[in-house]
């Protein structure tokens, strides 16, 4: 079992092996995207294929989401890619919930958020 976890405030995605036992790593595998500085990771596997989406860290203030995709979860993994508008529609990516219904759907849930007046104000959760 693995766990993805940011590192160095965010700056580093690692990607460590988890004990037999699930409560503590014991192997680091990789480090994705050294330096992107990078939050907000959801990972989902479909068919032969793992997809990951993540936002930059911007405080915030929205910003372009990515994400990127991989045949095997330690890479190598595509190059990161843009998805929805510049602001990825004012949010970012929370987690995937998959539907028992079918084997073809899954929703892909978003966190907005927005700042007035100088103050956060959590907006309803949306999905894509």
């Amino acid at each position: 079992m693995k766990v993805l976890s940011a590192a160095r405030k965010n700056y580093d995605m690692m990607l460590y092996k988890l004990t037999d036992d699930y409560l503590d790593t014991n192997e680091q595998v990789a480090t994705l995207w050294p330096c992107g500085h990078m939050e907000a990771i959801a990972i989902i596997k479909r068919g032969e294929y793992y997809f990951l989406m993540t936002s930059g860290c911007t405080g915030w203030k929205p910003n372009q989401g990515k994400y990127a995709y991989s045949k095997s979860i330690t890479g190598p993994w595509s190059e990161l890619l843009d998805i929805a508008n510049s602001t990825t529609f004012d949010s970012q990516s929370t987690f995937y919930c998959h539907l028992k219904e079918t084997k073809q759907r899954v929703i892909y849930t978003l966190a907005t958020v927005g700042i007035g007046n100088n103050t956060l104000i959590l907006k309803i959760f949306s999905y894509l």
